[in-house]
């Protein structure tokens, strides 16, 4: 899963340099640590709903609908500092894409190194640890 996340990510990259010119002016490191973090918070949070739902029917429709919420939220869809209301900015931290998305950003338009994004970062890894805990419990309690 981890992989998969990765290429995808990879290749959406890749596409927006060949068609659209993209061109992070800052540390490619950092945008790198950036998308493996991500990708590790997705993958975990596949492996959580896949072990939590009673089906696979129900865990790819939860993680759609939990993915277009996230995402959303976080501000894939639109910026969350200009458009959206209050209480919704303070909703959006709550979301591992806000901080995927803030760090890109700082990366890709202000020149941000590795050392610049290191909290949006451990806030990612935060998010891992605990889905990645509430997967494992569940493990657990199905191998017994």
């Amino acid at each position: 899963a981890f992989l998969m996340q990765t290429v995808q990510i990879a290749v959406v990259l890749a596409l927006g340099a060949l068609i659209f010119g993209y061109r992070p002016t800052g540390s490619l490191v950092a945008l790198a640590a950036i998308l493996l973090s991500f990708s590790a918070v997705l993958s975990a949070l596949g492996v959580a709903l896949a072990l939590w739902s009673r089906s696979r029917d129900a865990a790819l429709s939860l993680s759609n609908i939990i993915g277009m919420l996230a995402a959303g939220i976080g501000g894939s869809f639109s910026t969350v500092s200009s458009s959206f209301p209050d209480w919704a900015q303070h909703a959006a931290r709550l979301s591992p894409a806000y901080w995927a998305i803030t760090a890109i950003h700082d990366v890709s338009l202000d020149g941000a190194s590795l050392s610049d994004v290191w909290a949006p970062i451990g806030i990612l890894w935060g998010f891992f640890a605990v889905i990645a805990g509430l997967a494992l419990i569940q493990f657990r309690y199905h191998r017994e």
